[in-house]
This record gives structure tokens, C-alpha cells and sequence, in this order.
């Protein structure tokens, strides 16, 4: 006996409102809000692996703030330094937010530091085009080897990268290219809770230049004091170098 045309037609629809149900239930997985704050503690390290086998390397005393919205990644740092390498899933946007400006991936690995209102933005491969908020900004484009900075409304000419000294971080090296003393301590504090400061502000106009390893604070003073022939004094939670007398 066959089945009725009305046994059919209902065949049919419940087939219909199947194939539907999947492709709604697979939309909402592409439109899910997923939203994660992600942060590394002073002189920790952490890295994050994606689907898509996209990495994010984070550094030290990072804050960064992880959106899945459709078929759109969107990143925000909101304080530190992370690397990001892509994956293979090439059809999904992936955007960095740091400050006011928006990096937008072009199949790449780049490096960002944000420290306080200033983001600095280091290609190491591929492309990565910036644009600030400000509509009166023109966009700009890095490729491989690149990198600039940019603040609330300026935005550096495009320079070299030294793309040794850039990832360094990731194996607990610090590496200064005739670096002034001042940012060297700096770079320094951003690894240890105890930090040290100069008790001389002339200090800050030497330079340093060297390889270092990032977690030997007690190493780090002694080469500079070595270097400069200063001496220390331990004064509450904090190291001051000062020159000898």
C-alpha cells in the first residue's frame, strides 16, 4: 500500500523543520556572545591556543579581554604586552583593540605593548593595518619587520623592528640597544613586585646596552651597578641606585 499524499507532505515537512532546526541551532553557535577577562600576574606568563590553532602569548602583569561574537574575535588589551600568531581560519575577523586605536589581522604574528595611554604595535610577519578612532587619522599599514606607536590622537611614523629584542620576553631575556637607564628600569620593575627606582634623576640619561635574564632581579642590580659603579640601599619595598660618593 502507498503512503497517503498527506503522509508524504507531513514526511516531508518534518524533514523541512530537522534541516531548520540545525541551521538555527548552528547560527546561534556562530552569534553566542562568549566574553572572557584574562590576566597575568607580575613576572607570570601565559598563553592562550585558539580553534584555530591562533596563539596568544601573554606577558608579564597583562590585563586582555577576550570577545567571540559571530564570526568576529575581537581582543582588547587593556594594559600590558601579548603576541599574537593566527591560525588557519582565515574567514574569521580578528581585531585588537589597545587605546583608541583597532589592529586588524592580515594573516600575520604581531607583538602590542600598551602602556598607559601609548600602544606600541611590532609585525614580525605578514601585515597589520592601524587605525585610530579618530576619524581624522589616516590608516596605516605594517608589514614583516615593522612597527610604530600611537597615542590618544598621534600616531608615529612607520620604523625598523629589531625583531630579536621584540620577542625576547618569551624566553625571560631583556635585550637594550643603547636603552636610557630609566626605561631599562622600567622594563625591569614590570617582572618583580619590588621595584627600584633612581635616586638620582642624571642617572637616567646613561644608556645600556646588553643581554639579561628578566627574572634575576638581584643579577639585573648587580650588572648595573657594575656597569655604572653605583651603589644600593634597600629603603622600605623599594631598591635605590644611587652614585657612589
Amino acid at each position: 500500500r502507498k503512503p497517503s499524499r498527506s503522509a508524504n507532505r507531513k514526511s516531508r515537512l518534518t524533514v523541512a523543520w530537522i534541516i531548520l532546526l540545525i541551521m538555527v541551532s548552528g547560527s546561534m553557535h556562530w552569534l553566542a556572545h562568549y566574553e572572557e577577562l584574562i590576566t597575568t600576574a607580575i613576572g607570570e606568563r601565559h598563553r592562550i591556543v585558539l580553534n584555530d590553532g591562533t596563539t596568544i602569548d601573554m606577558n608579564t602583569d597583562t590585563v586582555l579581554r577576550m570577545e567571540l561574537l559571530g564570526l568576529t574575535r575581537r581582543i582588547t588589551i587593556e594594559q600590558g604586552e601579548a603576541l599574537f600568531k593566527m591560525g588557519d581560519e582565515r574567514f574569521r575577523p580578528f581585531i585588537v583593540h589597545s587605546g583608541n586605536g583597532t589592529l586588524r589581522d592580515i594573516g600575520t604574528e604581531f607583538n602590542v605593548v600598551r602602556r598607559e595611554n601609548k600602544t606600541t604595535v611590532a609585525v614580525l610577519e605578514g601585515l597589520v593595518e592601524v587605525k585610530l578612532d579618530n576619524p581624522a587619522s589616516a590608516m596605516k599599514m605594517l608589514q614583516g619587520g615593522q612597527q610604530l606607536s600611537y597615542s590618544q590622537n598621534e600616531i608615529s611614523n612607520i620604523s625598523q623592528i629589531d625583531t630579536e629584542s621584540v620577542i625576547a620576553w618569551r624566553k625571560s631575556r631583556l635585550i637594550f640597544r643603547d636603552t636610557p637607564l630609566n626605561e631599562v628600569i622600567h622594563q625591569i620593575n614590570r617582572y618583580h613586585l619590588r621595584p627600584i627606582r633612581l635616586g638620582d634623576s642624571q642617572l637616567s640619561e646613561l644608556t645600556v646596552s646588553g643581554e639579561f635574564n628578566s627574572a634575576d632581579r638581584n643579577g639585573l642590580i648587580r650588572a648595573l651597578k657594575v656597569l655604572f659603579s653605583l651603589s644600593s640601599s634597600e629603603l622600605d619595598d623599594t631598591t635605590v641606585l644611587y652614585t657612589e660618593k
